[in-house]
């Protein structure tokens, strides 16, 4: 027999037999549920964030609140100039457990448990009065709108600057 008959008289393969029936009544709702949570984080991941801090945010509801903060921020460092540090360094505590949440104003009595109590923040990090007195400037303006962390984060920055314009103009000796 030539070779092409050979092949016409073989079996050929059904296409159904290679798919395996896909049987979603044994695969529990739980199971479907995270996948598509799962899923959706997934997509969340690759949305991109259109988030921006700003200098302004403040300009509408309470103008004055960041000279305010200046103002105070300022008065203190001329004091005692190693506040500047001191209030960069309370910034830093306060981000580095949770993110800046003003946390760590937060003192013994109000939570049992405070950043501000904390060991390794005991001894090292100064500078609450400061905030304080910042805060209560602020409240004086425009009571309930400007946040703590605001506050202290516009603190550490005002310190900064401050002490940078100092060094700039060199009377930096006393330091």
């Amino acid at each position: 027999m030539p070779p092409c008959n050979r092949v016409a008289h073989q079996k050929k393969p059904q296409i159904n037999s290679y798919l395996v029936p896909l049987n979603f009544s044994s695969i529990s709702s739980a199971t479907i549920a995270s996948f598509l949570l799962l899923m959706l984080l997934i997509l969340n991941l690759n949305t991109p964030c259109n988030a921006q801090l700003s200098s302004t945010f403040y300009d509408q509801t309470c103008p004055n609140a960041l000279r305010a903060i200046r103002t105070s921020i300022r008065q203190s460092i001329s004091r005692e100039r190693r506040m500047a540090a001191s209030l960069i360094r309370l910034h830093f505590h306060d981000c580095f457990v949770q993110g800046c949440d003003a946390s760590i104003l937060l003192d013994k009595a109000a939570t049992p448990t405070s950043e501000r109590s904390a060991a390794s923040n005991v001894g090292s990090v100064r500078g609450f009065e400061l905030i304080d007195a910042a805060e209560s400037e602020v409240e004086k303006i425009c009571p309930g709108v400007v946040s703590c962390e605001d506050i202290l984060a516009v603190a550490a920055r005002d310190a900064s600057v401050y002490i940078h314009d100092i060094f700039q103009k060199g009377n930096d000796r006393d330091l």
